[in-house]
C-alpha cells in the first residue's frame, strides 16, 4: 500500500489482541526490507490494546504510527420475507 499524500510505502501490522514492543521489531523488519529496495516507507500498527512498554520502542522508531480499535456489534432480528 502507498500513502497517497507522501508516496511512501506503508507496512500495516494488524493485531487481533494486545500488541507489545515485539510488534515494533516485526514491522521494522518489513520496513527495513522495503528501504533496502530503495523504497521510502512508514509503518502502521493497529491493535485492540497496547502494552505500556510499546511507547519505549516507538521513541527510537519515528516512522511507525500506532492506532487502537474497538469493535461494536449490534444484532438485529432477521424476520425473513
Amino acid at each position: 500500500v502507498r500513502d497517497k499524500r507522501t508516496g511512501q510505502y506503508v507496512v500495516i501490522e494488524l493485531k487481533k489482541n494486545q500488541t507489545s514492543d515485539a510488534t515494533v521489531g516485526q514491522v521494522s523488519r518489513y520496513m527495513g526490507w522495503l528501504k533496502a529496495q530503495g523504497k521510502p516507507t512508514k509503518g502502521i500498527i493497529i491493535a485492540s490494546a497496547c502494552e505500556r512498554n510499546l511507547s519505549y520502542s516507538l521513541k527510537v522508531v519515528p516512522d511507525v504510527e500506532v492506532y487502537t480499535y474497538q469493535v461494536d456489534f449490534k444484532l438485529k432480528e432477521f424476520k425473513g420475507e
